[in-house]
């Protein structure tokens, strides 16, 4: 949990399934910040979780074991450095929106949930996801990583999704989902993906739910 000065606590789960009375470990990452450094976004994955801070930098460990990632921000391939805004975790890949409106993605890429437009074992040095189909005047809005699948949204309402679909579909790069609204001024404005469903809400105050498939 992150509080509302940037303090990030957690604790672990007993074999019953029920928080422990004591945290554990629960505030060692705040030691690793700068005196004027504090989180922003924490996102957790299977065995992994990361965080964002005001810094743009991210830290990320396994477990109780923290460590600093290497990759704090993101070179691109003119050399210049790309600050990152969001972060998302899916069960052991990394996608990250830089503040040029750039994705990045690195890690376990068995089924294409890193979306580079192929599949290997791993991905290991963050690789920018390239969007054919979005327009000059489109950026990424927002990121969501859940499991193996990717869900992202533009300005213009858009959503694009990649990885494993429905246990059966594997999409190896963004691709668009179609989505029939109630009239053109509607527009998707925020989402949420989780398991194998993703949720949405537009601006007409409609709240659209579909399973991770095309």
């Amino acid at each position: 949990t992150l509080t509302k000065k940037g303090f990030l606590i957690h604790w672990n789960r007993n074999d019953i399934f029920f928080l422990q009375d004591s945290f554990s470990n629960s505030c060692e990452i705040n030691g690793e910040l700068g005196d004027d450094e504090y989180i922003t976004q924490i996102e957790a994955g299977f065995y992994d979780y990361v965080v964002l801070t005001n810094k743009q930098k991210i830290y990320k460990w396994w477990f109780d074991q923290i460590m600093k990632v290497e990759q704090k921000c993101i070179t691109n391939k003119k050399g210049e450095t790309e600050l990152i805004s969001q972060i998302g975790m899916g069960n052991n890949h990394v996608i990250v929106l830089t503040t040029k409106g750039d994705i990045y993605s690195w890690g376990v890429n068995l089924v294409g949930q890193c979306g580079v437009g192929y599949i290997n074992e791993i991905v290991n040095i963050p690789t920018k996801i390239e969007f054919s189909g979005l327009s000059k005047d489109d950026s990424i809005k927002q990121i969501c990583a859940e499991g193996v699948f990717n869900v992202v949204l533009t300005s213009h309402g858009k959503v694009y999704c990649w990885g494993l679909a429905d246990q059966s579909e594997k999409l190896l790069e963004p691709t668009e989902f179609l989505m029939i609204p109630k009239s053109e001024e509607e527009k998707i404005v925020l989402l949420h993906t989780k398991r194998d469903k993703t949720i949405a809400f537009s601006n007409q105050n409609s709240c659209y739910i579909w399973r991770n498939s095309i």
